[in-house]
C-alpha cells in the first residue's frame, strides 16, 4: 500500500487530448482577432505617415515661397526641380504619389492659401472620406472628417451673458 501512495497519478490520453483540443479552439478564436487588430494598427500608422508627408510638402511649399517673393510653385514638381525636396513622398497606403496633380491646389487671388491632400480613397479602411487627410494653409493639418463628426460638448455660457440676465 505504501507503494501506491508514493506513485503520482499520470494523465491519461483522454485528458491530454482534451487539453490540446481546448487550446486549439482558443487559438482559432484569438488568431483572427489578432490579425484584425494588427491590420487596424498598420492602417493607422500609414495615416500618420501620410499626414507627415503632407507636413513635409507644406514646409517645401513655404520654402519655395520664401525664395520666390511669395509666389506659389505652379506644381509640386518645382520643389523637386529646385532640390527643396529630394523626392516626392508617396502615400504608404496606396504606394502612389497621391499628392501631385490635383492634390495641390492654390488660388492666385487668395494670397497665402493653398491646400494639400491625399487624393483618392487610400485610407478607406479607416472610414475616411475621399481626399483625406488634408492640409490647409490657414487651418493646418485638418483632422479626418470622422473625428469632426464626433459629438462635441456644448459650450458653457459666457460670464457676460449671465450678467445680462
Amino acid at each position: 500500500m505504501a507503494e501506491k501512495a508514493k506513485k503520482k497519478a499520470e494523465p491519461n490520453l483522454v485528458e491530454v487530448g482534451s487539453i490540446l483540443f481546448i487550446l486549439a479552439v482558443l487559438f482559432s478564436v484569438i488568431l483572427p482577432a489578432w490579425d484584425i487588430v494588427s491590420a487596424q494598427a498598420q492602417e493607422e500608422a500609414n495615416l500618420r505617415k501620410c499626414q507627415q508627408n503632407l507636413l513635409t510638402i507644406h514646409r517645401g511649399v513655404d520654402t519655395y515661397r520664401k525664395a520666390h517673393n511669395g509666389r506659389f510653385p505652379p506644381t509640386l514638381r518645382e520643389l523637386l526641380a529646385e532640390k527643396i525636396l529630394p523626392e516626392m513622398p508617396k502615400c504608404p497606403s496606396s504606394e502612389k504619389q497621391t499628392y501631385t496633380g490635383k492634390g495641390y491646389q492654390y488660388k492666385q487671388g487668395d494670397p497665402g492659401r493653398y491646400t494639400l491632400m491625399c487624393l483618392g480613397n487610400a485610407h478607406g479602411e479607416l472610414d475616411l472620406g475621399v481626399n483625406e487627410p488634408l492640409y490647409d494653409s490657414l487651418y493646418g493639418l485638418r483632422p479626418p472628417m470622422k473625428a469632426l463628426n464626433s459629438p462635441s460638448p456644448s459650450p458653457s455660457p459666457s460670464p457676460v451673458e449671465d450678467s445680462e440676465k
